[in-house]
């Protein structure tokens, strides 16, 4: 974790149960600057391997497609408040698994600051687990929005894009 973080931010993404990273944009290639164990878990690494690296790394050496365009675009183009992208990821131990990946952005003063994400490893979870997810992530992202209420931080996240994970993976599956 990292100064440049929002009090209390570090506090919630610590806790929770989710997999959740944060990306600082106000840095060259926008670097992991927060990883919580959850996240340590579905992909193997410790934090160590992970703090001040991009999440690129977790790609196939193939690439990811047309996703990694989009993600791209998402954490340069400063427009979009959130989105969802299903990516292509690899373990430490070498193991391939589907990223169903959320984005927010946090402002401070108005201006473009940090990427908060939460992952979620798409593999043969049922509904009640992706229902699960995107309930607990809500909560979640709606603690931090709190917290960071009555500061200059925003956390810009639209709750409808966090509650149809369900649908970006059945049409995934067809």
């Amino acid at each position: 974790m990292t100064d440049a973080l929002p009090d209390g931010l570090e506090t919630h993404v610590r806790n929770s149960r989710v997999a959740m990273t944060v990306g600082d944009t106000r840095l060259p290639d926008c670097p992991l600057v927060a990883v919580n164990e959850p996240f340590c878990r579905i992909t193997g690494y410790g934090p160590d391997e992970m703090l001040g690296r991009n999440c690129r790394f977790l790609q196939p050496n193939t690439g990811a497609g047309p996703v990694r365009v989009r993600m791209h675009a998402f954490v340069n183009d400063g427009k979009t408040t959130d989105a969802h992208f299903l990516i292509p990821n690899i373990r430490k131990d070498g193991s391939r698994f589907l990223n169903l990946v959320y984005m927010s952005r946090l402002v401070f003063a108005g201006e473009d600051a940090l990427i908060l994400a939460s992952q979620f490893d798409v593999g043969d979870g049922d509904r009640g687990d992706i229902e699960a997810y995107a309930g607990a992530l809500t909560r979640d992202v709606q603690a931090i929005a709190s917290v960071l209420r009555p500061t200059q931080w925003n956390l810009l996240a639209n709750y409808n894009i966090i509650a149809n994970s369900n649908a970006l993976i059945a049409r995934h599956r067809l």
